[in-house]
């Protein structure tokens, strides 16, 4: 859809209600955008700074719309979190390249310095894992607080499923090696709700059909065929929604 703002405002509207998913909103003309979701209510209003400052979450406010508010906070979190990781990278890495310089058996003098370096990098080391710790749990935080939100069933997707950390016997008497990877085939889906055909309406399709455990997303040519073969399989299960 397309709108045209006069005075600071847009509004759109329409006789038919878009389909449920994860939509971009684009400026014309200009390269930046944002994500915002589309689901059964779609009478809200978007209250925000479109003057460019790498992130519109930071003064976006959703009026009549739980899901957007929802979302617009586990954003908003997510760039407190990567920024703090950021810079704590970046203490991190003057700490190592002193460290580096000093010799192998230091002088007494020497060693106390370099004891005061390694003391004050482990606490920054504790900090950044602190700080990925919560990072991490922010996804399964908001599933739990909005299981019914179409954010809780994308991020429940690309979740890998947990496999069973125990081996049944084979008929020989040992662990089977191989059941881990039948079990893996057969709850592959477990984690996506086939039920809620939005998740074929995203811009982050990829990761869906990659999931986490590929992270990087740089596909090798088996990843790329598997890769196309959950979208196929995913898109059957959903009704056979075209998308583009």
């Amino acid at each position: 859809d397309t709108a045209e703002a006069a005075n600071g405002v847009a509004v759109s509207t329409g006789t038919k209600k878009l389909q449920r998913g994860m939509y971009l909103f684009v400026f014309n003309g200009r390269s930046e955008m944002f994500e915002l979701v589309i689901d059964e209510d779609q009478d809200f209003t978007v209250i925000g700074d479109t003057s460019w400052n790498g992130d519109y979450y930071a003064k976006m406010k959703f009026v009549g719309h739980e899901a957007n508010t929802a979302f617009v906070e586990y954003q908003q979190q997510r760039r407190v979190y990567a920024e703090k990781r950021y810079y704590l990278i970046q203490d991190l890495k003057p700490l190592k390249d002193t460290l580096s310089k000093f010799p192998e058996k230091p002088t007494k003098a020497e060693k106390a310095v370099k004891d005061g370096f390694e003391k004050t990098m482990k606490e920054k080391e504790a900090e950044l894992r602190t700080v990925e710790n919560a990072n991490n749990a922010l996804d399964s935080t908001y599933i739990a607080r909005y299981p019914k939100h179409y954010l809780s069933k994308f991020l429940k997707a690309v979740q890998d499923v947990e496999m069973p950390k125990k081996l049944p016997l084979a008929a020989n008497g040992k662990p089977d090696s191989a059941w881990g990877a039948r079990w893996y085939l057969e709850h592959f889906w477990d984690n996506v709700d086939l039920c809620e055909e939005g998740l074929i309406r995203c811009e982050r399709l990829d990761r869906l059909a990659l999931r986490r455990s590929e992270s990087g997303y740089r596909r090798s040519e088996e990843q790329h065929t598997h890769a196309l073969a959950r979208l196929e399989t995913l898109l059957h299960l959903s009704g056979g929604i075209y998308f583009g």
